[in-house]
């Protein structure tokens, strides 16, 4: 259900983007650094959205890293403290009998 879901919202943002894209159609100059060029509005608009994308993803890529890391760190913690607990229950079994 959840990939149904998925798909038609995908799909609903696609056409609005074709519809968007198809209204703008006007060319605008986009002047950045040294270079100039003529796109159409709908075309600049998406590559700024990506530029902001990119290094929105770049900026916050450290912070994933650092909590993937620790989310390790706390699995292999538990994984010991499971094996220890095993232990203590085996060791409690033999010295009952």
């Amino acid at each position: 259900m959840k990939l149904i879901v998925s798909f038609l919202l995908t799909l609903v943002v696609i056409v609005v983007v074709a519809l968007f894209a198809g209204a703008n159609d006007v060319p605008v100059v986009v002047d950045f650094l040294l270079f100039d060029v003529k796109w159409p509005l709908a075309v600049a608009l998406f590559v700024a959205f990506l530029a902001g994308f990119l290094l929105s993803s770049l900026l916050y890529l450290p912070s994933w890293l650092a909590g993937a890391s620790e989310r390790l760190r706390l699995k292999r913690q538990v994984e010991a403290q499971r094996k220890e607990l095993d232990n203590f229950r085996k060791s409690a079994l033999s010295e009952q009998d």
